[in-house]
């Protein structure tokens, strides 16, 4: 009779997927920087202005030069148009600063996203190139106070003397005009005892690609905190 052997079955430790797996998990888009997590975004409220950056990946062309910026600009004019309202920009070499309002969660994602989508595929036009322009998705910082409107409006105009990757870029005409790839040459409300020497030049028929700010707080809310000096230096918005 052959030996009966009694099978005992053995338990399996259960590991999920990824786990504490070296490696494991959605990669940085930029090698030692980890992106922004993709949690839910916050509820939009339509009286809140937005500061919102997005940031392009090395490989991009300089966002600040000839057809690329000219690209940027008008996409900003035509966002403005389609109902995504942007009050402010700032083209700097890799990233993009605006300050922006939405009547509705919907039109803000979707505007933003359509902005994104119609940059990338212009850009990669012109520039001859394809795949990935930006980075990873847009930061948002909701700004609901006046001292917060007034801190972003001076960090987006005058971001050109912030220092980028370590290399100061505080020179020269920074220092004395405005800059050209901003909204900041048709800012007016500047305090009358330091406003800029003299704007960039512009068409007399050269209308500004953004739209004036609906919400109290973009439109005159944050002026009673004083208005803009030009010799200010940005400060993190955090």
């Amino acid at each position: 009779m052959l030996n009966q052997v009694s099978a005992v079955q053995q338990e399996l430790p259960f590991r999920p997927w990824g786990g504490a797996r070296k490696g494991a998990g959605r990669k940085p888009s930029v090698p030692g920087k980890p992106g922004l997590p993709h949690t839910a975004r916050p509820r939009h409220h339509s009286w809140n202005p937005l500061h919102v950056t997005m940031r392009t990946v090395r490989s991009a062309p300089n966002l600040r030069e000839g057809v690329v910026f000219r690209v940027v600009e008008r996409e900003i004019r035509g966002a403005s148009r389609r109902g995504l309202r942007i009050v402010h920009f700032s083209v700097q070499r890799d990233h993009v600063h605006m300050i922006v309002e939405a009547s509705d969660g919907p039109s803000l994602w979707r505007g933003l996203q359509r902005f994104e989508s119609r940059v990338a595929m212009e850009i990669n036009r012109v520039a001859g190139r394809s795949g990935k322009l930006w980075r990873e998705r847009y930061h948002r910082r909701d700004l609901a106070s006046p001292s917060q409107v007034r801190n972003a409006l001076v960090y987006v105009l005058m971001n050109v003397r912030k220092r980028d990757g370590g290399n100061a870029i505080l020179i020269g005409h920074h220092l004395t005009t405005l800059d050209p790839c901003s909204s900041a040459r048709w800012f007016s409300d500047w305090h009358p005892a330091a406003s800029p020497p003299r704007a960039a030049p512009r068409a007399p028929d050269d209308p500004p690609p953004t739209v004036p700010g609906q919400t109290w707080l973009a439109n005159r809310g944050w002026r009673p905190r004083g208005l803009l000096r030009f010799d200010e230096l940005p400060r993190s918005p955090g």
